[in-house]
C-alpha cells in the first residue's frame, strides 16, 4: 500500500498534537499505535475511517471496522515489543535532599482515575508477588489524573525524609491492560544527593 506521508501527519497532528521521534525501523509501528491511540481516545467514526484510509490492513484494522459497524470498543493497544512509545522526564534527574522534583509524562493518553506515579529505590520489583503495589517500599506516590503530566509535569515532593541514593519513577497504570492489572508502562532515574 501507498501510504501518504501528508496526509498522515496531518491527521497525526490533528488528532494527538505533536509526533513522537522514532528510528527508521519504528516509523510505521510509532506512527500507526499514535494514530489508533488518538483515535480510540476520541471515538468518531470520522477518525476511525481515517484510520482504515492510511492502513487498510494495520494491526488494529479489524477493531476499526468492528467500531463502524457498531461493535463493543475497541480496547487500549499495548505498544509491540521493543516499541516504547511512553517517556517519563524527571525534572531534576539529580535532586538535593528536599527539592521539588516533577516528572513529565510524553506519549501517553490521558491518564485513567488510578494512574500512579511512584518513586521507590532502584533494583525494588515492580510489584509484590502478589501482583500489586507496595506502599511499603514506595518513597513518594502521586496521582497521574490530578496533573497535566505533559505540560505542567506532576509534583512528587519536596519529601525532606527521603535519603540520598538511586531511586526509580515509575508511571503505573491499568487502562492498558486488558485484565485491569497494574503494569509498569515507563520508568526514569532519580539520583537524590
Amino acid at each position: 500500500m501507498t501510504r501518504h506521508p501528508l496526509a498522515l501527519a496531518v491527521l497525526l497532528l490533528a488528532l494527538s498534537g505533536p509526533v513522537l521521534a522514532a528510528g527508521p525501523a519504528e516509523d510505521d509501528t510509532a506512527a500507526e499505535i499514535g494514530l489508533w491511540q488518538a483515535v480510540t481516545a476520541r471515538g468518531l467514526p470520522s477518525d476511525y475511517e481515517g484510520y482504515l484510509l492510511l492502513f487498510p490492513q494495520g494491526r488494529f484494522a479489524a477493531l476499526a471496522r468492528l467500531r463502524l459497524q457498531g461493535g463493543s470498543p475497541p480496547p487500549a493497544p499495548t505498544p509491540p515489543a521493543g516499541v516504547n512509545l511512553y517517556r517519563l522526564e524527571v525534572m531534576p534527574a539529580v535532586a538535593a535532599r528536599g527539592q521539588a522534583v516533577t516528572v513529565r509524562t510524553h506519549g501517553f493518553l490521558p491518564p485513567a482515575l488510578y494512574d500512579l506515579v511512584v518513586v521507590v529505590r532502584a533494583g525494588t520489583p515492580d510489584f509484590t508477588p502478589a501482583g500489586g503495589l507496595d506502599d511499603a517500599q514506595m518513597a513518594a506516590k502521586s496521582l497521574a489524573h490530578l496533573y497535566d503530566g505533559e505540560h505542567a509535569g506532576i509534583p512528587l515532593f519536596p519529601i525532606p525524609a527521603l535519603t540520598p541514593g538511586s531511586y526509580e519513577v515509575r508511571y503505573v497504570s491499568r487502562q492498558y491492560n486488558p485484565d485491569g492489572r497494574n503494569e509498569v508502562l515507563a520508568r526514569a532515574g532519580l539520583t537524590v544527593r
